[in-house]
């Protein structure tokens, strides 16, 4: 081999020998970053390979904002993060509830890039928009929320019917009252005299018609509404209007009941001696005074609405029971009704088959097989309570004998035995829990209160609360800071401002008074200053010169000259009058 030959032998050897240790030290593309990718503005990231050294940027998708830096250096064949930045979800603002509705979040726990907010609307209230779901978008929410707008009752439009109520228009949203008459005084009205606009936006039902009932001989032609759907029709008492005191206090919008609804207009603020009425859903049954009154600041105790039953055609099976063909499913509180035994079954206790609504339980008779031993008769699951729950195994059946346990949910308290026995069949009355009172801080901020050593936003049903006043505010009768929770309803008291007197110079120069040197013209509310007269000036009550400020109000007292010393002298014959 020549010299040259040799030369390019050991060219080739060295060259190849050298690519490995050359490709050892490369990188191959960027590792991802999640929710991040490569900034294109500092690098081109087409290329096979990248030398050692080379940094590689990273940008946070849309959606996604960066916290820190993202870098990542080819260190040895490898990319090798050295920031601890990284990409979290944008976040959108909250949308804000809509009139007349609410919101939930279907699909997250905040408002992130990618949650949905979904809207609905109150009973009584439709949605018109044609969209009730929004997401939060790259851009902020994908759509405006939606509206919601009142479902409207149709106008009674008969000829023959005058309608009595204050409001003027011709349709009516729902909870609104009219009463109805007829026009012609020798026409009676077909139906109830009183009808009430559903949640639905129907009328609870069709409005009556009138009739001349002299061609029929005046007989009274009755007409059947089903079971009991009409609400039986009472006549509001007119509240006489008395004068408001100037010292009586508003009362903030009346307690929410359960399955009831207000009639009338609502306020933010109503006068004392304002009366609003509540009415029960359909089927529920007022407990209580339907009017509460606003004395003073403080409204009535409000009436409950007592729960109807629902006819559980299941269990009527399981019992061997049923209840006469077209009967309505539901039944109010205090209504009974009467079971039968399926043909070849019987009850050892026939009195049992007549069974009665108590505030939405109800207790079903059990039959047996004729033929069956008395002894086998067993209970089916036991009544549900509401805010309850049953505690141990669960069955379809229990012996007779069985005992079951009922507890209610945290901050409700039982009223009730405890515990219930299956006796023949049938179950022991169970109890009831009643309601936790929930504080309202929107309320006591608008009544100007505060509640001290909170430990828990809820109180227990005849559990004491004691409200105290925001500073610069006091409450005209002091035991109203003092409230009991009343199965879910808590009175909130009110504290009123007071304000302070300021001293009225020309009011004392002109009274010939005077206050101390230095002393502070303004006086707080209950605080007490002490006038004196000026020289050449007395009063003949010097306990005025003691003054109180009372809400602004300061009465100011009045010195008067004194009287020279003169000695008159009495004329003769007549008597000496001293003044």
């Amino acid at each position: 081999m020549n010299v040259l030959g040799l030369i390019f032998s050991i060219g080739a050897v060295t060259f190849s020998c050298a690519i490995p240790t050359i490709l050892k030290d490369k990188c191959k593309h960027p590792t991802k970053v999640e929710h991040a990718e490569l900034d294109w503005s500092k690098g081109d990231w087409n290329k096979q390979a990248y030398s050692q050294g080379v940094l590689a940027y990273y940008i946070c998708r849309p959606g996604y904002m960066r916290l820190g830096t993202i870098r990542k250096i080819c260190s040895e064949g490898e990319w090798v993060r050295i920031s601890n930045g990284s990409c979290k979800r944008k976040r959108c603002n909250n949308p804000g509830e809509i009139d007349f509705g609410t919101f939930e979040l279907i699909n997250e726990e905040d408002f992130l890039f990618g949650a949905i907010v979904e809207y609905s609307c109150q009973p009584g209230y439709q949605m018109i928009s044609k969209h009730k779901r929004i997401e939060c978008t790259v851009f902020g929410w994908s759509k405006e929320p939606p509206e919601c707008e009142a479902r409207l009752c149709p106008p009674v439009v008969d000829d023959s019917v005058r309608i009595l109520s204050t409001v003027l228009d011709e349709e009516y949203t729902h909870g609104q009252v009219i009463n109805l008459q007829c026009k012609n005084p020798n026409d009676k009205l077909n139906g109830p005299s009183q009808i009430y606009c559903t949640t639905n936006g129907t009328w609870n039902i069709e409005p009556p018609t009138c009739k001349d009932y002299s061609e029929e001989g005046g007989m009274a032609v009755k007409q059947s509404h089903g079971d009991k759907l009409i609400p039986i029709t009472v006549e509001l008492p007119q509240v006489e209007q008395k004068e408001q005191k100037l010292t009586e206090t508003k009362c903030a919008p009346p307690p929410l009941i359960l399955f009831a609804e207000l009639i009338g207009e609502r306020k933010w603020m109503y006068d004392s001696g304002s009366v609003i009425q509540y009415q029960c859903l359909m089927y529920y049954k007022v407990k209580g005074n339907q009017q509460i009154k606003c004395q003073d600041g403080v409204w009535d105790l409000p009436p409950t609405c007592l729960r109807p039953c629902v006819l559980n055609y299941y269990y009527m099976k399981g019992n061997n029971t049923t209840v006469e063909n077209g009967r309505s499913k539901f039944l109010e509180h205090d209504e009974v009704v009467h079971f039968k035994c399926l043909p070849t079954f019987e009850i050892s206790k026939p009195g049992q088959l007549n069974a009665k609504c108590l505030d939405g339980t109800l207790q079903y008779p059990k039959c047996v097989k004729i033929k069956q031993k008395r002894t086998e008769k067993k209970c089916s699951p036991p009544p549900f309570i509401l805010f309850g729950e049953l505690m141990g195994e669960k069955k379809w059946m229990y012996d007779s004998g069985s005992v079951i346990q009922y507890q209610c949910l945290m901050y409700y308290k039982l009223k009730g035995n405890q515990q219930i026995k299956c006796q023949d069949g049938v179950w022991d009355l169970p109890p009831t829990c009643l309601r936790p009172c929930v504080f309202n801080y929107n309320y006591m901020k608008g009544n100007n209160t505060t509640v001290e050593n909170v430990r828990s936003k809820f109180v227990e049903h005849d559990d004491a609360v004691h409200f105290k006043c925001l500073p610069t505010f006091e409450i005209s009768k002091p035991g109203q800071l003092n409230a009991k929770c009343l199965d879910g309803t808590l009175q909130y008291p009110k504290c009123v401002k007071i304000r302070p007197c300021v001293l009225n110079y020309d009011y004392m120069k002109g009274n010939n008074t005077t206050v101390e040197n230095g002393r502070s013209m303004y006086l707080e509310h209950g605080e007490f200053v002490h006038f004196k007269c000026l020289n050449t000036f007395e009063t003949s009550k010097p306990k005025q010169l003691n003054a109180k400020c009372l809400d602004g109000t300061l009465k100011y007292p009045k010195c008067v000259k004194m009287p020279d010393e003169v000695t008159a002298q009495p004329s003769v014959g007549t008597e000496t009058t001293v003044y």
